[in-house]
């Protein structure tokens, strides 16, 4: 597997739903950083697993 350096920055798009969070995770485990998670559920901004545990930005907003 191909090793990917730190600065590299990431984007998911529905953050809040199951997939995403595997997504997310993926991600942070492949070494991107940045990881940034999308979502229009605010209540996905209070997660403490994404912000604290994973260190991913979450920002909310609509795509429609």
């Amino acid at each position: 597997m191909e090793t990917f350096r730190s600065d590299m920055p990431a984007l998911v798009f529905g953050a809040s739903g199951e997939q995403g969070r595997a997504v997310l995770e993926g991600f942070v485990d492949a070494g991107y950083s940045p990881v940034y998670g999308f979502t229009s559920d605010n209540e996905t901004l209070q997660d403490p697993y994404l912000s604290d545990a994973l260190q991913c930005v979450i920002l909310e907003g609509s795509l429609g």
